[in-house]
């Protein structure tokens, strides 16, 4: 796991299935996205992920909450604080190495119903 102060993602990287989840949506679209890193932030734990089908294209990032369920199954969930949403996107843009007002590599939260 990533630190506030650890940070920097490794494109060169292989996508492994470990690394794949699909999110559904509430009206039962699916997602196929690539875990880029889980992180830390206040106490809680954030997954930052991409669409699959944007991996190559510098696509836009997703956070979502994540948690791991008693069997060890990973869990993600809607971010609806606008506050921490700005801090992760600003840890997010740092491990891109993007300037504070570069708009590439957009973070956005998944929505609510997403998971």
């Amino acid at each position: 796991m990533a630190e506030d102060d650890e940070v920097g993602f490794d494109p060169r990287e292989e996508v492994v299935d470990d690394d794949l989840v699909v999110l559904v949506g509430a009206d039962g679209a699916t997602l196929e996205c690539v875990v880029l890193e889980i992180v830390e932030h206040g106490g809680r734990t954030y997954a930052v992920l991409t669409p699959r089908h944007e991996l190559d294209d510098e696509g836009d990032l997703l956070v979502a909450t994540y948690e791991e369920d008693e069997d060890g199954r990973a869990r993600f969930g809607p971010l609806d604080d606008e506050s921490v949403l700005a801090d992760l996107q600003e840890l997010v843009g740092r491990m891109m190495g993007l300037a504070p007002d570069d708009d590439d590599g957009v973070v956005g939260a998944i929505a609510p119903g997403e998971s």
